[in-house]
């Protein structure tokens, strides 16, 4: 299990290919190069942001913790909503100001995996040479290539070398989850769940779950990975304090027991692996 505490990270830029002011808390990522690569953050904007509307070749999360994350006109993941935002799937354009979100971005089933931030801003500051960004847009004023592209789009290209093939999306727009009209289930010994949703066949994996005090809870995995995030309270797990912020990774075939003395409530996202998937789907 591995355990990173937000409280103790600083926020930093990751990329300029967008325009306004965004930062980052990077928690937990993934392997690099791989279809299953994921970056799990806290985003936050306290200035004006903005992005065209676009599509990505991979998959996000994010569960808005305060203000609201706007993806389109009159489009927003409240605080407490969760949005999920498929591969190949429009939204935007973006204009937001004071948000913060726990943020999950991560390679679809697809199989085409999910471009780092090292190599987002590397690639980034590369394609500067040849032309600027506004706007969210890359604007090219020398070398091959289309004269104007989207920003993200275009750093991808020049990073992997290749036109970006988008897939065909399997959700239509952005899914808004409003978890507050979910019901509790019983999981365990004082312990709760919600189940938000299972998406695309990769299966992946949405829900809350809520310890009572003096409650526990087995969380088991087998192939897939567990990528959770303590909304409240307090929890304890082998060697490990849960507390309010703390970011955390369940590896596969991995068993941990959480309990809670006060009670406390964690979003948990459970990821298959993508490889294989995209195969058995064609």
């Amino acid at each position: 299990m591995r355990l990173v505490d937000s409280n103790q990270i600083q926020w930093s830029i990751v990329s300029g290919h967008r325009e306004g002011d965004i930062r980052f808390k990077r928690l937990i990522n993934g392997t690099e190069g791989s279809p299953d690569n994921f970056e799990l953050s806290l985003a936050t904007s306290r200035g004006e942001y903005y992005t065209p509307r676009h599509r990505h070749n991979f998959e996000q999360i994010r569960l808005c913790l305060e203000g609201a994350v706007n993806y389109g006109g009159g489009k927003e993941v409240k605080a407490g909503q969760v949005g999920y935002f498929p591969e190949g799937a429009y939204y935007g354009p973006q204009n937001m100001t004071d948000q913060r979100a726990l943020v999950l971005q991560f390679g679809g089933a697809s199989g085409q995996g999910f471009m780092s931030y090292r190599q987002l801003d590397e690639g980034y500051k590369r394609l500067k040479e040849f032309g600027e960004f506004r706007m969210g847009v890359f604007h090219r004023r020398d070398g091959e290539g289309r004269r104007n592209q989207d920003g993200y789009e275009a750093v991808w290209e020049f990073v992997n070398g290749r036109k970006l093939e988008y897939q065909a999306p399997r959700y239509a727009e952005t899914v808004l989850i409003e978890p507050s009209a979910f019901g509790w289930r019983a999981a365990g010994m004082g312990a709760q769940r919600k189940l938000l949703g299972v998406f695309s066949e990769r299966e992946l994996k949405l829900e809350i779950i809520r310890l009572e005090a003096g409650g526990s809870l087995q969380v088991r995995t087998t192939e897939e990975i567990g990528l959770g995030y303590v909304l409240s309270g307090a929890l304890e797990a082998p060697d490990a304090a849960l507390v309010d912020g703390v970011a955390f990774e369940i590896g596969p075939h991995e068993q941990v027991v959480m309990s809670s003395h006060s009670g406390g409530e964690i979003f948990l996202m459970t990821l298959p692996p993508a490889v294989g998937r995209a195969a058995a789907a064609d």
